[in-house]
This record gives C-alpha cells, structure tokens and sequence, in this order.
C-alpha cells in the first residue's frame, strides 16, 4: 500500500472529506501537466491528533520545507541552508523505503533553523502513517531521571523502553546540559539501542559529531555515543548561518515542551 492509500484508509476510517474524497490530495490538470498538493484535511489530522501523539510542541507544529527561509546575507550561509534543505528533504520523502538505514544529525549554531528542518521531516514522514516522536533533550534527561529509584538502582520505564523502539525518534537539542556519568551511559544506551537495530534516529545539535578542540559533542554525551551517532546518522552541517531566532514565527523562538 503507498502512502496514498494509506492516507486514504486513515481518513476513511474517521470521515471522508468532500474536497479530495479521503486520498488527502487534490490533483489538478493544467496545459496537459498533472500536479498534486495536500488537501488542507491533510494539515487538519496532523494538528489534531498525529503532532500531540508525537509529542511535537506547539511553536513548531506548522514547521514545513514549503516555509523553512534558505536565504542568508552570507551566500555561503544560503548554500549551507539550501544544501540541508535537500538533504533532509529527500530523507523524509524516501522514508522508509530507503537503502539507506542511517538517520541524521544536523549540526550548526543557535536559530539557524535545525529544528524547523527536523521537524519538517519529521511531519511529513508522520503524515505517512509511521510511528515517530519528538523530544527534546532536556525532557530526556529527565525521563531518564525519573526511571531511577536511588536505593535500588536503575529501573526503565515503559516510556524510555517506547523511545528505543521507535520506528524514528527525533532527538532535539542533543548535548544542550552536561550530564552525570549514569545519566551519559543511560544515553549511550539508547544510542546504542537504536544504533544495533538500525531505527533512524534523527538529531538536533549545537555540537559536531567531529572531534574538534571547540564544541565536540562527545565532551557533552561521551565519545561511545558520539561514535554511534557518526556511524548511524548522515551528517548536516549548517556552518555560517546567522542566527534568525524570532524572525521565524513556524519555529525560531522558544517553545514550550509538551509531556512525553
């Protein structure tokens, strides 16, 4: 079944919608060129129930490649933009039929636009019907807290055990917080977890994955995990971008983190 029948079957199971008759898109013919764009009950569903299950926050929960801004005063900084684009692009619209079981880790400085990117992604793989969830670093960390009972050592949850098994989890804002030696090897873990049994795994991150002598994301997360993520993810790097953050009403300020 492609995407398309299974839009259908989904929205047929709730209620048709008279525009586009439950296929989610409305194909038009011109000059003898057929196109087609999502019907806006596509947009509808995922508001209302496929981004809260997916644990999406409400500032970026109409982040999409159609509004993400490419351009930069620097044309370096453009190309970087327009290159990471392309590449997570073409991962979400590949998904999951692809040959390539690796996921991705898109690196660059504060409010260049990573996280619009990820979720981008993450929104139209999700509109396809596959299981995914966003969640941010800090919320991780402490879910990870929470799953450890002190005078008895560790204990997992049924909520961090779900995020290991995900068919793709995005992992916002990777290495934001230092972190205790229990909590690094709780994260290796999962890392590694998914790393083993090849479920992408998509990352956000101020660090790079590349051993440098400013900004290494193994002095944030340990070098086990680090290795992993180079090993399990295609890298994005966005060097050069200013920073936009307030400027992009869809993503670029602050939001606030649902539950998990």
């Amino acid at each position: 079944m492609n995407p398309i029948e299974k839009s259908q079957t989904r929205l047929n199971n709730d209620e048709t919608c008279p525009l586009c008759k439950g296929v989610e898109w409305i194909f038009t013919l011109n000059d003898g060129i057929s196109s087609a764009k999502r019907c806006e009950c596509f947009e509808k569903r995922l508001s209302a129930k496929v981004l809260p299950q997916a644990n999406i926050p409400a500032k970026y929960g109409r982040c999409s490649f159609d509004n993400f801004s490419n351009h930069d005063a620097d044309e370096t900084a453009s190309k970087s933009l327009a290159s990471a684009m392309l590449v997570t692009s073409s991962f979400a619209r590949d998904f999951p039929q692809r040959s390539d079981p690796r996921g991705l880790l898109i690196h660059g400085g504060n409010g260049i636009g990573k996280t619009h990117l990820a979720v981008a992604a993450l929104r139209r793989i999700l509109g396809n019907g596959v299981e995914a969830r966003f969640v941010n670093y800090q919320a991780l960390l402490e879910l990870i807290r929470s799953g450890y009972d002190k005078p008895f050592g560790e204990s997992r949850t049924a909520k961090y055990e779900e995020l290991e098994q995900l068919n793709l989890l995005l992992i916002d804002d990777l290495g934001a917080n230092r972190v205790t030696d229990w909590v690094e090897d709780t994260i290796t873990q999962l890392i590694a977890f998914r790393h083993d049994h090849q479920l992408p795994t998509i990352v956000t991150t101020n660090y790079t994955p590349h051993p440098s002598s400013v900004g290494y994301l193994g002095d944030r997360i340990g070098e086990r995990a680090t290795s992993r993520l180079r090993e399990m993810c295609k890298v994005v790097a966005m060097p050069n971008v200013t920073d936009k953050r307030g400027t992009d009403p869809h993503a670029r300020s602050p939001s606030t983190l649902l539950p998990i």
